[in-house]
């Protein structure tokens, strides 16, 4: 019969152990740190083809056509709370950044179309191929 006042919280009344564990997990979701959010770019590559693709344009041109789009973009990410990483990518599609978490995003086609250039001719690569062609095996 003990063991039963043990499963039944004994002589306590279900409403205060229920309480207390209300109290306890509502604590535990109110100490959670949120997931990172980080954004990939190939910000470098995507400057240098919009300038190359610009031919002899002026400053105020370059101002107007590459610099305050691109910023208009970052800064659309970095009000939306994420951290946007400057990366470079092989001719595999592999980008050349030692960690990236898997809820990372890669924009660089959204900053690519906000100076009018077409679509990355390269795939991203995919996390777990990144990591099997890295390791040189297959999972």
């Amino acid at each position: 019969m003990s063991g039963w006042k043990i499963l039944a919280a004994g002589n306590v009344p279900f409403l205060a152990v229920a309480i207390v564990c209300a109290g306890a997990f509502a604590a535990g979701r109110a100490t959670v740190k949120p997931h990172d959010r980080i954004a990939v770019a190939e910000q470098g590559a995507v400057v240098l083809e919009a300038v190359l693709a610009r031919g002899n344009a002026d400053p105020a041109q370059i101002d107007r056509e590459i610099r305050r789009p691109l910023t208009a973009v970052l800064e659309k990410y970095a009000s939306d709370g994420y951290a946007v990483i400057d990366v470079s990518r092989n001719d595999q599609g592999l980008m050349g950044v030692s960690a990236v978490p898997r809820d990372a995003i890669d924009i660089s086609d959204e900053m690519r179309r906000a100076v009018n250039l077409p679509a990355a001719r390269t795939p991203a690569a995919s996390a777990p191929a990144a990591r099997e062609a890295a390791s040189g095996s297959k999972p």
